[in-house]
């Protein structure tokens, strides 16, 4: 946070310095707060996930309070700069967010594009065994022809070689 809010006090101009986690911004100017510049003193306490920001503002030498410049123009820079750093906070969550979803969608694509080759191949595969079972039943007559012609070729070859046998 205490980044975020340096950067914030650099839009209102003036010198900053920063030193042990205190921010010294010297001669802003924020009109809200005083037509003059002014000095914005800022520290930062920590208690676990919550962060209180300590600010002063010093004008001409003089501390603001509700008599001297404008507090509520403090409540309001304070305020401004909530606003600004919850939206920081909320668009990078949302960023996080949607790069999940993406890819999670992505995955999900995956997921879908596998199970439609994985149906695909099925498609394919029974298409094969349809194939293969034609190819079988096809083989099968041919195996059955087969036997009957090798068993007429056996015959034959009994009889040429007792033909064969007789002659003498």
């Amino acid at each position: 946070m205490e980044k975020a809010f340096s950067s914030y006090l650099k839009k209102q101009k003036g010198k900053q310095e920063k030193s042990d986690g205190l921010i010294f911004q010297d001669n802003a100017m924020v009109k809200d707060i005083s037509p003059d510049t002014i000095d914005i003193y800022a520290a930062f306490k920590s208690s676990g996930k919550d962060v209180t920001i300590i600010m002063a503002v010093n004008r001409n030498g003089h501390f603001i309070n509700n008599e001297r410049g404008s507090a509520r123009g403090v409540e309001a820079l304070l305020y401004e700069f909530a606003v600004d750093f919850r939206k920081e906070q909320a668009s990078e969550e949302l960023e996080i967010v949607e790069k999940a979803l993406n890819a999670m969608e992505k995955n999900h694509d995956k997921l879908v594009d596998s199970m439609e080759d994985l149906k695909k191949d099925n498609e394919e595969m029974k298409q094969k065994i349809s194939d293969n079972e034609a190819v079988i039943k096809e083989n099968q007559e041919k195996i059955s022809k087969s036997k009957a012609e090798l068993s007429t070729q056996q015959e034959l070859v009994k009889s040429k070689a007792a033909a064969l046998k007789s002659i003498d």
